[in-house]
């Protein structure tokens, strides 16, 4: 029966075996029997259950690391697609973003320079993400683009990447954003965290610092409410 029930339910085992040994011990107890029998089970070793689909295929790889990137960096997502990775510097932690990629008429990619001087930019990005980037562009030259489609140097369009967010929302029945929503999020994130505004500024790349508070006073707007009831509660405590 015990070894029945290890194959079928092995948490209920466990919790089974235990009951079973406490209550012949309460047996010994009584002196009912002479010995716990308990004491000279030996628990079978469980067969190891390897999942097929337990692991990340290439393509769903690159997914991830690039909705991380979006995520951790505040980057516009043409600046994303237009990485490559001579780009990235994975000794200090930065990254260069000298261009950005946009779609035309046609669906073809276009690499243009950032809108103002300041959106030309080195930025920073935490260490676990540098290195998933690493793994994602080992096999990679310096001059290929870091998010491309498999099999040509072309890289990942808006669009492509818009649909991959919109399946990823709905499967995981989350709130619809925009890929900008990403960039918005991370702001939002770096002023609770209390970095100073003009490092914000200069991270996302703002031309002037107006901007970057405009951004956080509109995300915040709900957050003013409660102004009144705080100021009451410091000058009463």
């Amino acid at each position: 029966m015990f070894n029945k029930l290890l194959k079928t339910n092995p948490g209920n085992y466990v919790i089974l075996s235990i009951y079973t040994k406490k209550i012949l011990q309460y047996a010994v107890t009584l002196k009912l029997i002479p010995e716990n029998p308990m004491n000279n089970v030996i628990k079978p070793r469980q067969k190891k259950i390897y999942r097929d689909d337990n692991y990340y295929t290439k393509e769903k790889f690159h997914v991830y690391v690039l909705f991380r990137l979006l995520a951790y960096s505040g980057m516009r997502i043409g600046e994303l697609l237009a990485l490559k990775v001579s780009d990235i510097d994975f000794n200090t932690l930065q990254i260069s973003i000298t261009k950005t990629i946009s779609s035309n008429a046609d669906s073809r990619f276009e690499l243009h320079k950032p809108k103002t001087s300041t959106g030309n930019r080195i930025i920073s990005v935490d260490s676990d993400t540098i290195n998933l980037i690493s793994t994602l562009v080992k096999d990679k030259k310096m001059d290929d683009f870091i998010f491309r489609f498999y099999g040509c140097s072309k890289p990942y369009s808006p669009r492509t990447i818009a649909l991959w967010k919109n399946k990823i929302i709905k499967k995981a029945n989350l709130r619809e954003i925009s890929l900008h929503g990403f960039r918005h999020t991370y702001t939002s994130l770096l002023f609770e965290s209390g970095v100073n505004i003009k490092e914000i500024q200069k991270q996302l790349g703002h031309s002037k610092v107006e901007m970057t508070l405009n951004v956080y006073t509109h995300l915040n707007r709900n957050n003013n409410n409660d102004i009144g009831s705080k100021f009451d509660n410091y000058l009463n405590n």
